[in-house]
């Protein structure tokens, strides 16, 4: 093959066969080149292969760097190199056979390009960029001054312009090194992220020939395809990732902000839409689909004609959307729902479901270009891969493998209209491409100030049933384009609902359902009612003179004396409450021992483990403790009591409770070491009963919110993959209503504080309710919790390695079933060697003394034989007299006077 058939130099960081086979024609990953040019370079680059050509061969060239997913796109390096090819091809005119390139270089151009797998994630990226600069440095070194200048003489630059990446986390992480690093131009086919244009200061070198995620992209797409249709009422669905939850805000401030002019932005429409609800639906910790927050967020959708909508907005990506859908269809939601999708989940359907179900489907993808420029680039693409021996396409696989080429094209163009000297200059190549204007295989390319694709198109796709061969079946079927513009949607074809007719093609259906009319009444029952009024008019009338009598009068004074005494004693009773109740709140609860530390580890030899495992228990069976810290904060301890005393002073019984909280993917840490509040308001999020704090009677609840720690999690070193985490609280209810969300979802979902009490004029401390198979607690301020013990646990079979006993008396007696505890025994068996009682002093575990281990024995082992006999013995120690307790396995000085309380054990 000549130079006009190869054209430039390139270098593909792939694992590739050489070897000319049928699979690789199909699938080409390298450049065919002729055996004496070919050559195979493995210094950590998985033996691709590199063409080896000489900078002083190849006037006026230039250096391409592709840094794109080349799994994802399985078609980037051949589509990157075939482009370039046509472009190096001079032997007929600018171009390969006329191509449209051939009037749009100013300047003669020969690429050279290299391409590296920048995979779909940051680090990944950074790889591949470094990559490409180490070695294009080394280039240049190796070649000495022949390979470091151009003809004219100027110093060559490392590299001329970047295409890619194709995720926008990708192309992020590339953006800041092309700025910080070597500056140079980047321009992505296919990242869509907004962030982009929100910081467009600090990406001054990235462009783009695809739209962003926002109202100059999809998103205005979205809303105008909706306006288009005359529907201006809507409910939103996301899935909770970072990707749904910001299209639908996005989505939502354009909604009702108007329609955009050719630039994208706001053109003053007075018109604006209505979002009826919004529901975020929560993953598990792998990313899927929570099937029973997506049931409870369709029940919540409001029922009455007047509120709800028939079009809802389906923010996530595919994987997500479908289980979501099939829930919705679960739970037999409204069948006539029209559904709209960005390009994430639309022309995709997933494998082996029984998936479309009753309903509409719309969905957006960027515009497929089918113009002459498309078909005179994919017949000079053909003709090359015939003539290379590969598999001819019969269509770009992908809409980013049209976008890729426009991108090269832009590039080139604008690296055209300078000087060699000068395409070394990044500001002046991003100035060039931002005033390009040009027909590509795309469609028409130009570039906003942002940097995004200036005024794009959209594909418009509804879900409609086939007939192949007989066989019935569904498939996404183009039916027009939208752009961002108001009137920009263009219909070709009709619309349907699945399983049921075509049913508008000019004339969309109503977003909203019709509303039943108010019953009239007979002109009859209007004079009954007019005449029942009057009637109770006069009742009242009399009941009211009849109150103005001086017997009432005298009465009403009795009454008033009477109620002033009840008060008055009443308050008497709860000012002595009140002192006790301080009196007991200043000291700190009794199972807190001396330790300084706010995370003190409670062993299974200890009855309150057993306690707080009752409690886990309760609901999930087949939980297992695997590690206990109870929590002592005296900061938090003191915030708590403050609110447990105001609560008195106000008469309001405490109602304390312990209740269960998971902190999702929050960090316990960051509520048990808090000096100030604990759990806090602001890390809250609108819930069932609005955005408040949410605490459960059973762990079965909070186990769907419980965290999942990592091994090296510091001051908690060790969890397994199958170990969660949540607090066991005491929670202040006071003075609760019960609200009930049927037919009050919007209401229940909109609290920020707790309603009126009637009865008190005052609002209710906290909020209850039930959900989930559970009673629920919701305040909505700071301090009324106190995170008492944090649990480790696991489900499933008991492992003795973690959980050594199996019931309390076992473990209150000191044999272990199975392995024993390393931090509580070094046998494993009672009876193989002499029991060492210990306390829990200042400096670690100490031993009592001789005299102390007989008492101590002899009283456990009474206790042990009778548990109905006294569980308590008095020691004499060096300076005080102790109090041992051997069902709480603690002792206190009962002769001091801050009679301190520490922890005991008994090892064997």
């Amino acid at each position: 093959k000549n130079d006009a058939d190869h054209g430039g130099r390139g270098r593909s960081y792939r694992n590739v066969d050489s070897n000319d086979t049928e699979e690789s024609r199909r699938h080409p990953h390298v450049v065919d080149d002729d055996d004496d040019r070919k050559c195979h370079n493995n210094d950590n680059h998985n033996g691709a292969a590199i063409h080896q050509r000489s900078l002083q061969q190849l006037p006026n060239t230039v250096f391409l760097a592709g840094i794109f997913d080349t799994s994802s796109f399985w078609w980037g390096t051949d589509l990157f190199r075939w482009t370039i090819e046509m472009i190096n091809d001079h032997s007929d005119g600018w171009g390969y056979d006329n191509w449209f390139l051939d009037d749009r270089l100013e300047t003669p151009i020969r690429i050279e390009w290299q391409v590296a797998d920048s995979a779909c994630d940051e680090a990944t990226a950074t790889k591949a960029y470094f990559d490409i600069l180490r070695h294009r440095r080394d280039e240049i070194s190796n070649n000495n001054s022949s390979s470091s200048s151009n003809n004219n003489g100027a110093t060559a630059p490392v590299w001329h312009g970047i295409i890619g990446c194709r995720c926008s986390g990708a192309s992020t992480a590339v953006a800041r090194l092309v700025t910080a690093d070597d500056p140079v131009v980047q321009i992505s086919p296919s990242s869509t992220s907004s962030i982009f244009n929100d910081y467009a200061d600090q990406f001054p070198y990235f462009k783009r020939t695809v739209a962003p995620d926002d109202e100059h992209g999809q998103v205005g797409a979205m809303v105008e395809l909706l306006r288009a249709h005359g529907w201006d009422r809507v409910s939103i669905v996301s899935s909770d990732t970072d990707y749904g939850r910001g299209m639908a805000t996005k989505f939502r401030r354009i909604w009702q902000q108007g329609g955009m002019d050719e630039f994208g932005n706001p053109s003053g429409d007075p018109w604006v839409g209505e979002v009826v609800d919004y529901q975020n639906i929560e993953l598990t910790a792998d990313g899927q689909v929570i099937a029973n927050a997506a049931y409870q967020a369709f029940s919540s959708m409001p029922t009455d004609p007047r509120e709800k909508s028939r079009v809802i907005v389906l923010m996530a990506h595919a994987q997500h959307a479908y289980p979501i859908l099939n829930y919705a269809n679960d739970i037999g939601f409204q069948p006539d729902t029209i559904w709209l999708g960005g390009e994430a989940w639309t022309d995709r359907l997933p494998s082996g479901s029984s998936f479309p179900h009753p309903g509409a489907y719309l969905g957006l993808t960027p515009f497929r270009n089918r113009d002459q420029n498309y078909h005179d680039f994919l017949t000079a693409l053909q003709d090359r891969q015939r003539r290379q021996g590969y598999h001819e396409w019969t269509d770009l696989p992908d809409y980013a493998a049209e976008y890729m080429v426009d991108a090269i094209l832009a590039l080139t163009i604008a690296l055209s209209t300078v000087s060699p000297v000068q395409r070394g200059n990044p500001d002046l190549i991003s100035e060039r491409i931002q005033d390009l204007g040009f027909d590509g295989v795309s469609g028409y390319v130009s570039f906003a100030p942002e940097g995004h694709r200036m005024n794009p198109k959209f594909s418009v796709y509804n879900i409609q049933t086939t007939f192949k061969d007989g066989v019935e079946g569904v498939e996404w079927k183009n039916i027009g384009t939208v752009g961002t513009r108001t009137g920009s949607f263009n219909q070709t074809s009709t619309a349907c609902f699945v399983g049921m007719h075509c049913v508008w093609s000019s004339n969309a259906p109503s977003d909203k359902y019709p509303v039943p009319k108010d019953p009239v009444l007979p002109g009859w029952a209007v004079a009954i009612l007019v005449i029942l009024l009057v009637m109770l008019l006069a009742l009242l009338i009399k009941y009211w003179r009849s109150r103005k009598s001086k017997k009432d009068k005298l009465a009403q004074i009795d009454s008033e004396l009477d109620d002033i005494d009840t008060q008055l004693e009443k308050a008497k009773k709860r000012q002595e409450l009140l002192v006790l109740r301080r009196a007991e709140l200043k000291s700190k609860p009794s199972r807190w021992t001396d330790s300084t530390d706010i995370l003190i580890e409670v062993l299974p030899t200890e009855a309150e483990y057993w306690d707080v495992n009752e409690r886990l228990k309760a609901s999930m069976n087949d939980a297992h403790i695997s590690k206990l810290w109870r929590i002592q904060n005296d900061n938090l301890w003191a915030f708590y009591s403050f609110h447990r005393d105001r609560l008195l002073s106000l008469g309001v019984n405490d109602n304390e409770r312990q209740v269960w909280h998971g902190t999702s993917s929050l960090e316990p840490s960051v509520i048990y070491n808090d000096k100030q509040d604990g759990f806090m308001m602001q890390y809250s999020r609108e819930g069932f009963w609005g955005r408040g704090i949410y605490f459960a009677d059973k762990s079965c609840y909070s186990h769907h919110y419980s965290y999942s720690p990592s091994p090296d999690t510091p001051h908690r070193k060790g969890a397994e993959s199958n170990e969660r985490e949540m607090f066991l609280s005491k929670l202040l209810i006071g003075n609760q209503t019960f609200i009930r969300r049927e037919g009050k979802e919007l209401y229940c979902s909109s609290l920020t504080v707790p309603p009126n009490d009637p009865a008190t004029n005052m609002k209710y401390n906290t909020v209850a309710g039930h959900t989930g198979g559970s009673d629920v607690w919701i305040v909505y301020e700071n301090g009324r919790a106190y995170p008492d013990y944090l649990v480790r646990y696991y489900k499933g079979s008991r492992d003795q390695q973690r959980t050594p006993f199996a019931s309390r008396s076992t473990a209150l007696s000191g044999k272990p079933q199975g392995q024993a505890s390393a931090t509580s025994f070094t046998a494993t068996d009672i009876e193989s060697g002499t029991p060492i009682w210990e306390y829990n002093g200042d400096s670690g575990w100490e031993a009592y003394g001789d005299s102390q281990q007989v008492q101590l024995e002899q009283g456990y082992q009474r206790f042990f034989d009778d548990v109905d006999s006294d569980s308590s013995i008095i020691i004499q120690g060096p300076e005080w007299k102790y109090r041992v307790d051997f069902a709480e396995m603690n002792q206190k000085n009962v002769e001091h006077g801050g009679q301190r309380v520490r922890s005991v054990r008994r090892v064997v």
